[in-house]
This record gives structure tokens, sequence and C-alpha cells, in this order.
């Protein structure tokens, strides 16, 4: 979910779905401002700040690549915060490609980027 047009604050919502939904995690973009994780098992939630995009040509699919890089990072038994600092790598070189079949990275191409940064999230209870 993207925070652009929420009910509440961000991490209001995310504790209000979390409430309501008997889902393991809930995600929710924040463009520029990275993206946020909430957690079933800990009830904590895990702020990523964005990676680098680079030049910005188009916002289509970034929210999918968001969630398709954190499912792949989850799937392959990264722990949740560490998935979403993967995701939000996979997500930013979306940006720099128009359409939205255009701009996802090979899974070398991923490394490379990986490799590239720090994983960087706070956490704190909800």
């Amino acid at each position: 979910m993207s925070d652009e047009r929420l009910p509440a604050p961000g991490e209001q919502w995310l504790g209000q779905v979390m409430d309501r939904w008997p889902v393991q995690f809930a995600i929710l973009g924040q463009g520029e401002h990275g993206a946020t994780l909430a957690t079933r098992s800990s009830r904590e939630l895990h702020h990523v700040p964005a990676a680098p995009a680079g030049e910005i040509r188009s916002t289509l699919g970034a929210g999918d690549a968001l969630c398709a890089g954190f499912l792949d990072g989850y799937t392959r038994g990264l722990p949740p915060p560490q998935a979403l600092h993967r995701a939000t790598v996979f997500a930013a070189a979306k940006l720099a490609a128009v359409g939205g079949a255009a701009g996802f990275l090979t899974a070398d191409e991923l490394h490379t980027r990986l490799a590239a940064t720090q994983p960087s999230h706070t956490q704190h209870d909800t």
C-alpha cells in the first residue's frame, strides 16, 4: 500500500491493518521516504530509507516492484527487515524506466546493487 491517500497516519494505519486482518506482514511504501514494515510476530515496525534511485522517469510499477522484491527476499529466507531493504533497492531501479514491464533488475544486477548498499532500518514497537 502507498502512503499517498491513507485514512490515518502511516504507523497508525499499519497497526489497524494488523489488528483487523490475520496477515503476517503489512508493507507501506512511502516514496522518497522509503518503506515501513509491520510484522505480526514481533508487533514491531521496521522503517527502511529509500534506496538511491537516480533519475526518476516514472513511478509506474514501483509499488509492485517493492512487493515483489520483499516476497523474493523473504522466500529466500531473509529476515523481514532485510527483505524490505532488498525490496527498496529493487523498486528504486524500477523508477528509472518508463512502462510497467521495463526496469526490473536481473538477479545479478540486484546482487551488485545490494552489495553497494548497507541496510539501514529503524525499529520500534507499535
